[in-house]
């Protein structure tokens, strides 16, 4: 019997032998992932909290606006990189997927692919189909007829899209940097006509709008027409 129990006790130990390291690795895998969930949680918080001070209701009044008041918010920002047009970019976008908006954002694909990195690194990878994503430089080629804008394709190719995106009582806000390219090229007529349909547009759904100008291109403007630029907008985009 002390023999039988001796052959058992060594099955047993080598039993768990081979299941004890199973066992804690299953243990330590769930703990990684909770730990993760975790870290993901804090991060959105901080994000979150953060980019409550970049949305709309932060933005200043444009002196000299047709409609210096939160009854249209047509904002714009100036930006001299990449990393400062993110840093600007994805708390407005994070201020609206927090409040339950839509977020369209019309950006080159180089700033989406930032933009993309830098919510998921705050906690926001998930975005449960609330952030549309369109490249710039493809609705410009789509809408844009010998230099200059043409409104019904715009209406197609932008206006159907996000009313498109509208959900019920779902919020909605938008950003785009179709006018900073147009004058980057030096077309900055096309870019002013480009606003004045953005605002029929705005008219029509009510919805903020961010405009990016890289502050280079903006910095080569005749004061006159510079301020011919801010004067299309209703507010400007704290930094």
């Amino acid at each position: 019997m002390a023999a039988h129990r001796t052959y058992r006790e060594r099955l047993e130990a080598a039993w768990l032998s081979i299941v004890d390291p199973q066992v804690g690795a299953v243990d330590n895998a769930y703990g990684a992932v909770r730990h993760d969930r975790v870290a993901a949680q804090e991060r959105r918080l901080v994000t979150t909290s953060l980019a409550s001070m970049a949305g709309p209701s932060s933005w200043a009044p444009v002196a000299g606006s047709p409609e210096p008041s939160a009854t249209r918010c047509h904002g714009v920002m100036g930006y001299d990189t990449d990393a400062a047009l993110l840093g600007q970019l994805a708390p407005y976008v994070v201020d609206g997927l927090a409040g339950g908006e839509v977020c369209v954002v019309i950006a080159t694909a180089p700033h989406l692919a930032g933009l993309r990195r830098r919510l998921a690194i705050g906690g926001f990878a998930d975005t449960e189909g609330r952030l549309v994503c369109l490249d710039a430089d493809a609705l410009l080629s789509a809408f844009v007829v010998d230099g200059w804008p043409d409104s019904e394709l715009f209406d197609v190719h932008v206006g159907d899209v996000v009313r498109g995106h509208v959900r019920g009582d779902c919020g909605l806000r938008v950003f785009g940097e179709l006018v900073g390219q147009l004058v980057a090229a030096d077309n900055v007529p096309a870019a002013l006509h480009l606003e004045k349909l953005w605002d029929g547009l705005q008219l029509q759904m009510r919805f903020p709008l961010l405009c990016g100008y890289p502050s280079a291109a903006l910095a080569g403007l005749e004061e006159e027409t510079a301020a011919r630029v801010f004067a299309r907008h209703t507010h400007r985009a704290s930094a």
